[in-house]
């Protein structure tokens, strides 16, 4: 067997190793100094999702919900090709440990409506209509390419008007 195969079967079971033991357990937002063990299931993600929608920040959802999007090729609405292998493992390893958790008895939510962390993101928005993955772009002109937490200026604006009042 050549060496090549034999560190790629290594790294692999490593990281099969420390999904199952959770050792990546870090619960917070990423920011561009992501650690590297999850820079790249960041880049496969981003780049796998946002073939259809934007990729949104893993923790609007708990980690819950991830986990079934992963194992569930129906996709909202649409039937898609899940990754497989060691990329769907770098991938929920990077979704899993920045998500955020699920509070006992609470309903895995599927839409942003449903988020209770979107929600406590968004505290003073009014929705005209329920919020999806294309509207995040009127208020965050940079999400395309991750950066959801700049807003437009009139976003802003409208935001200190309704403090004001």
């Amino acid at each position: 067997m050549s060496t090549k195969i034999v560190q790629i079967a290594s790294g692999f079971v490593v990281l099969v190793g420390m999904a199952y033991m959770g050792s990546w357990g870090v619960q917070a937002e990423p920011t561009e100094n992501l650690p590297s063990q999850y820079a790249l299931g960041r880049d496969l993600y981003r780049q796998d999702c946002s073939t259809c929608h934007l990729a949104i920040p893993p923790g609007i959802f708990p980690t819950e919900t991830w986990q079934s999007l992963l194992q569930e090729s129906y996709h909202y609405g649409a039937r898609i090709q899940l990754p497989t292998g060691p990329e769907r493992l770098l991938v929920w390893q990077y979704l899993r440990d920045y998500s955020r958790t699920l509070r006992e008895k609470e309903k895995i939510p599927f839409t942003f409506a449903e988020s209770r962390y979107f929600r406590a993101l968004h505290p003073k928005v009014d929705f005209p209509i329920a919020p999806t993955f294309r509207s995040c772009l009127q208020c965050h002109p940079g999400a395309s390419g991750g950066d959801f937490l700049s807003a437009s200026t009139d976003t802003l604006e409208k935001a200190k008007s309704t403090e004001r009042k």
